[in-house]
C-alpha cells in the first residue's frame, strides 16, 4: 500500500515529457530571481526605510515592467525559439540585478524594478511556452504547471526567509552574486541547442481561432487573482515578519507553509480534480485564495495564521496551473506563448494597480484592516465564472433552439 502511494506521488513529479529535464534547471534559477525581487519589500521597508505607499509604487514599477514585456516576450516566442527568449531575459535580469547592488535614489530604484520585471517575464514565458509544448495532453500539461509551480514555491519559502534575516549589506552583496550569476546562465542558455518535440508540431496560427468569451473569463478572473496577490506581495512578508520575528522557527514554519503544501498536497489535486470542469476549479481556487488571506489578515496567532495560509496555498495550487492552461490554450494551437504572455500582462496590470492602491491604503487608513478587501475580490471571481456559466448555457439552447 504505501509502496504503490510512494510511485504514484513519485510519478507525479518525475514522469514528464522528455526534455523537461533540460527546462527545471532554468525555470529553478528563475523562480530564485524572480522570488528575490517579490519579496523585496521587506528589504524596501527594513533596510531602507520606505513606508508602504513607496514600496507600493516601487512593486508597481516592477509590474509594469513584467506588463509591456509580457507583449514582446509573447510575440518572440511565435517567432524564434522560446530558450533563445529566455537567454535575453536571463541577460536583462542580470543587469537589474547588478545595478539593485547600488542603489543610488527612489527612482533608481523605480526604473531598475522596471528592468526586472521586464526581464522575468521574458524568462518565465519563455520556460512556460517551451514546456507546455512538450505535453501531449491536458494532464501532461497538468504535470508539467505542478513541477513549475514546485520550484517556484520552494525558491519563494527560501528567498523571504534569508531576505528577512540578511543585513543590509548582505542583501546587496546577494545582488551581485545573482547578477553574475544570471549573466553566466545567459550566455549558457543561448548556446541550448532546441530541445526535442518543442517545435514538432506544425503551427495553425491563421486556421486556429481565439475563444473569445473564454479570453474574456480569464483575463477578468486574473485580474482580481492579481489584485489579491499585489496586497500579498506589499503586506504579507512585513507582517509575518512583526508577527513572528521574535521566533526563527515558527517564522520558518510559517514562510515554508506555501511549499509544503505544494508537495504534499499537489498530487493529490491532480489526480483527483483532473475530472472536474475548468470553471468548477477555478470558482474553488478563487475562493479559497480570497478568504485564506482574508482570515489570515484577521487574526495574529500561530495556528490559525498557518491554517489560513494553507487554504490560500490550496486555492493559489488550483487556481494559478488552471488559469494558465486555459489561457495557453484560449489563444489557438501555436499561439501557446501568447496565452501566457496575456496571462502574465493580466495578472501585473493588476499589480499595478493593487500595490498602488493598498499601498495608499495602508498610509493613509491605518486604522482599516486591509486584508478585509480580499472578501469582495474573491466574491467578483466567483460573479464572473457564475456570469460566463449562464451565458455559456444560454448560447448552447439558442444554438439548439435554431
Amino acid at each position: 500500500m504505501l509502496k504503490t502511494s510512494f510511485k504514484k506521488f513519485y510519478s507525479i513529479y518525475f514522469n514528464a515529457p522528455k526534455g523537461t529535464g533540460k527546462l527545471v534547471p532554468l525555470i529553478v534559477i528563475e523562480s530564485a530571481a524572480i522570488c528575490i525581487t517579490y519579496f523585496i519589500s521587506v528589504y524596501l521597508m527594513k533596510s531602507l526605510g520606505f513606508d508602504s505607499f513607496q514600496v507600493g509604487k516601487l512593486i508597481s514599477a516592477l509590474s509594469v515592467g513584467t506588463c509591456i514585456g509580457s507583449l514582446f516576450s509573447g510575440y518572440l516566442t511565435i517567432k524564434i525559439n522560446p530558450t533563445k527568449v529566455a537567454a535575453l531575459g536571463f541577460l536583462i535580469y542580470s543587469i537589474g540585478f547588478a545595478l539593485l547592488s547600488m542603489i543610488v535614489s527612489y527612482y533608481h530604484l523605480l526604473f531598475t524594478l522596471f528592468l526586472c520585471g521586464f526581464g522575468g517575464v521574458f524568462i518565465a514565458v519563455a520556460n512556460l511556452t517551451a514546456l507546455i509544448k512538450l505535453a501531449e495532453d491536458d494532464i501532461m500539461k497538468n504535470k508539467i504547471l505542478v513541477i513549475q509551480s514546485v520550484v517556484f514555491n520552494f525558491s519563494l519559502s527560501i528567498f523571504s526567509f534569508l531576505l528577512c534575516y540578511l543585513k543590509t549589506e548582505q542583501i546587496r552583496a546577494l545582488f551581485l552574486i545573482c547578477a553574475l550569476f544570471l549573466a553566466c546562465t545567459s550566455a549558457f542558455v543561448f548556446r541550448i541547442k532546441e530541445i526535442n518535440s518543442i517545435n514538432k508540431k506544425v503551427l495553425k496560427v491563421e486556421r486556429d481561432k481565439i475563444n473569445i468569451p473564454l479570453v474574456v473569463l480569464i483575463i477578468s478572473v486574473v485580474f482580481l487573482y492579481g489584485v489579491i496577490y499585489s496586497l500579498v506581495k506589499v503586506y504579507f512578508p512585513f507582517e509575518v515578519n512583526v508577527r513572528f520575528s521574535n521566533n526563527p522557527w515558527i517564522l520558518w514554519l510559517i514562510l515554508s507553509a506555501n511549499p509544503i503544501c505544494v508537495v504534499l498536497l499537489q498530487p493529490v489535486l491532480i489526480n483527483k480534480l483532473k475530472y472536474k470542469t475548468n470553471t468548477f476549479l477555478l470558482l474553488a481556487g478563487g475562493t479559497l485564495v480570497g478568504f485564506g488571506y482574508l482570515f489570515f489578515g484577521l487574526t495574529t496567532y500561530f495556528i490559525p495564521s498557518l491554517l489560513f495560509i494553507c487554504f490560500a496555498t490550496l486555492g493559489e495550487l488550483i487556481f494559478s496551473p488552471i488559469s494558465k492552461k486555459i489561457a495557453a490554450t484560449s489563444m489557438g494551437e501555436g499561439k501557446e506563448g501568447l496565452g501566457f504572455a496575456a496571462w502574465k500582462m493580466t495578472y501585473y496590470i493588476s499589480g499595478i494597480l493593487g500595490a498602488t492602491l493598498v499601498g495608499y491604503l495602508g498610509v493613509n487608513y491605518k486604522n482599516i484592516n486591509i486584508w478585509i478587501a480580499c472578501a469582495p475580490l474573491s466574491l467578483t471571481i466567483i460573479l464572473c465564472i457564475v456570469g460566463f456559466e449562464f451565458f455559456k448555457k444560454t448560447n448552447i439552447n439558442m444554438v439548439l433552439r435554431n
